[in-house]
């Protein structure tokens, strides 16, 4: 049976990008995973669905103390817990974890685990109105905290902090060095040195240090006009704020604010060093990103931050909210650009060492007591492949025979329009990677050049076979595919023979059952989506597949025909051509060539 594992966070794009990896992890040793966050992210909640994980919204304001909205909060989670009746629950983040782990609690969820990430502004304050919140958030720590089975530290400090308080007096505590980082996806570059550019990417707030970062910018700028100053980043509105007439004094006097950014690695390749003047973090995921990279790294000596730099080695050390200092280790790497590189390589061996994401989803598996799939076999709670097949054949026969009609008027006006030769026959690999013969109606036509070679793709295909395509008329003749039980209705579909020495071992599970002449990736982007997302779908399906699941599919799939979604990647035939897995560089788009046909 497989294990129910809830995910709840307080913001919805965080929960692809610090917990993906780990998420995926689960989907793969055959975990049911759902996420939630306050969010309805349409982004966030495809993404998700392409690997197989539901999505729910919980009302959530991550900022704030209002006692109505919170206690909505609470009965929303334990509503969602009572509902969703998970095996596992892990929270993260302050509201998560309190009113979250309550919520669980009192649902009698069998196991929970919370993850401290950070411990707020609220922690950073004793006196006034934020002192009396410090000592509410600390109440409310000492009532959840004996509610989980673990709590997982980003860093010792804050663990510290905890034990001194008496909070984790009656959980199990475990330090993790950090999220972790993808290291193939955050792939080394060499570093820049003429000019010397600076980056901090961040959300806009005082506590991140972006003050002390632009006002040490200004400082230099007007000494050193050849170096840059950028800085990536939301600009949140909330208490800790910066204001909008800072940032535009912070622009007009050299610094170069780009907002924020889905994806931070062209900013990090164009970075010479990494400065992050925090005045307290969990372990700063953007720090291990800028290390995995190779860049040096110039951070406070502040709790989650000070773990990240070895002073000297791979950066400096500077005190929290100490401009000058801050501007003093900037300088260095302006007058000594020698120091960038070898930094930069240490940063690497440092990340490397200690910010693998794998070897943290490990201690967070173990701890969790959850079966790893590299411990053995996926586990498979799928159909039985006689059954299969009978529902297959149950389906496939009536419908080719009440389609005949339709197939037969196809075939005229084909011939008619492109070819007399009807049918577009190609040989591709079945199920173990056997080959066989898939048949379906053409769509281009035989249109060459002067030389005998054929056009391309996007020449030969004319509007009668884009309406081909659009409605998925020309996929009825592989209904013959399933009669003879080289395809099945629903399954990975049917990819070319070059791409089979080019799957990772993951990719090359699609093999593992019968192509479909309509599949998981189909009914969830089509050709839309990239080539790793696509594949994971279809190993995901074949851990997964079931007849509900294949019910559904067909549905989804008649929904999608008529929407006509997903037809075809933009600027391409049908889709780009696959040339290995992208995760494993981050040249995605620049590996991906020439239509073919699909």
């Amino acid at each position: 049976m497989r294990t129910k594992i809830l995910l709840a966070g307080n913001y919805a794009p965080a929960l692809l990008l610090f917990r993906g990896e780990f998420i995926r992890d689960l989907v793969r040793a055959g975990h049911e995973v759902v996420c939630t966050a306050p969010e309805d992210d349409e982004k966030t909640r495809d993404a998700l669905a392409q690997m197989g994980v539901r999505y729910r919204t919980v009302p959530l304001k991550r900022t704030g103390m209002n006692p109505l909205r919170d206690c909505i909060t609470f009965l929303c989670y334990l509503w969602t817990f009572l509902e969703e009746r998970p095996d596992v629950v892990l929270t993260s983040s302050i509201k998560p974890v309190i009113y979250g782990g309550l919520a669980a609690w009192l649902a009698r969820v069998p196991r929970r685990f919370g993850m401290i990430t950070g411990l707020g502004y609220a922690f950073s304050h004793r006196q006034g109105l934020r002192g009396l919140l410090n000592r509410l958030v600390r109440g409310l720590y000492a009532l959840v905290m004996p509610r989980y089975q673990a709590v997982f530290f980003l860093n010792p400090d804050d663990k510290a902090l905890f034990d001194a308080e008496k909070l984790t007096r009656s959980t199990t505590a475990v330090v993790l060095n950090g999220e972790g980082v993808n290291l193939d996806h955050y792939a080394c570059r060499p570093p820049q040195q003429d000019p010397v550019e600076f980056l901090l990417v961040a959300r806009l707030l005082r506590a991140k240090g972006v003050p002390e970062f632009c006002e040490a910018a200004l400082m230099l700028a007007p000494r050193y006009p050849q170096a840059r100053f950028r800085l990536v980043g939301w600009h949140d509105k909330g208490p800790d704020s910066v204001s909008e007439a800072d940032i535009a004094r912070w622009t007009a006097g050299g610094v170069q604010y780009d907002g924020p950014a889905d994806d931070v690695r062209p900013a990090l390749h164009s970075a010479s060093v990494y400065v992050l003047p925090s005045h307290r973090e969990g372990t700063p995921r953007s720090t291990m990103e800028a290390m995995s990279t190779g860049r040096p790294v110039i951070t406070t000596d502040a709790p989650g931050c000070r773990e990240t730099v070895k002073h000297g080695e791979n950066g400096f050390l500077v005190p929290a909210g100490d401009t000058a200092a801050l501007a003093a280790a900037m300088e260095k790497f302006i007058t000594q650009p020698q120091l960038i590189a070898p930094m930069g390589a240490r940063s690497r061996a440092m990340a490397e060492e200690r910010y693998d994401v794998r070897e943290v989803n490990r201690i967070i598996f173990r701890t969790m007591r959850l079966p790893e799939a590299a411990n053995g076999p996926r586990p498979r709670r799928v159909t039985p492949p006689a059954l299969k097949r009978a529902f297959d054949l149950g389906l496939a026969v009536p419908a080719f025979i009440l389609l005949l009609p339709v197939m037969a008027a196809v075939a005229v006006a084909v011939r008619r329009k492109l070819s007399r030769d009807v049918f577009f026959r190609q040989i591709r690999p079945g199920k173990n990677g056997r080959p066989f013969t898939i048949i379906k109606f053409r769509t281009m036509t035989d249109a060459r050049d002067s030389r005998g070679n054929l056009l391309p793709d996007g020449e030969r295909l004319t509007d009668f076979g884009r309406f081909l395509r659009a409605s998925s008329l020309d996929e009825l003749p592989e209904l013959w595919n399933v009669i003879r039980g080289d395809m099945s209705l629903v399954g990975p579909r049917p990819l070319l023979m070059q791409y089979l020495p080019l799957y990772t071992p993951r990719q090359a599970s699609r093999m593992d059952v019968l192509p479909g002449i309509t599949g998981w990736a189909q009914v969830n982007g089509r050709n839309a989506v990239d080539w790793d997302d696509k594949l994971e779908m279809d190993a995901w399906y074949v851990d997964n597949h079931t007849l509900c699941l294949d019910i559904r599919i067909i549905l989804m799939t008649v929904i999608k025909v008529f929407r006509r979604e997903g037809v075809a990647k933009q600027g391409h035939a049908t889709t780009d051509t696959f040339t290995g897995s992208a995760r494993h560089d981050d040249g995605r788009s620049a590996r991906y060539g020439r239509n073919h046909e699909q």
